[in-house]
């Protein structure tokens, strides 16, 4: 999996930067970081900022992982 992605109630999916995009347009409180967001050049920095945390995030956090597939020992605990 390549990227976040969230599916609307309205049945459309969105993902990458656009996912926090949409969860800070929903919040109140982070309205400041999302009108930052979408500015023009800010824009382009919080696309790469995304894309390189993305494409790293098994460097940065092993809890970004998968677990291995599981036996029926791990299952019930």
């Amino acid at each position: 999996l390549a990227d976040l992605r969230l599916l609307l109630a309205t049945g459309e999916v969105i993902s990458g930067p656009d996912v926090y995009r949409h969860v800070m347009r929903s919040a109140w409180v982070m309205w400041p970081l999302y009108l930052i967001s979408i500015t023009p050049v800010f824009s382009q920095l919080f696309d790469w900022s995304y894309r390189t945390f993305a494409n790293h995030r098994y460097q940065v956090s092993a809890a970004c992982r998968l677990p291995a597939e599981l036996t029926n020992d791990e299952e019930r605990e």
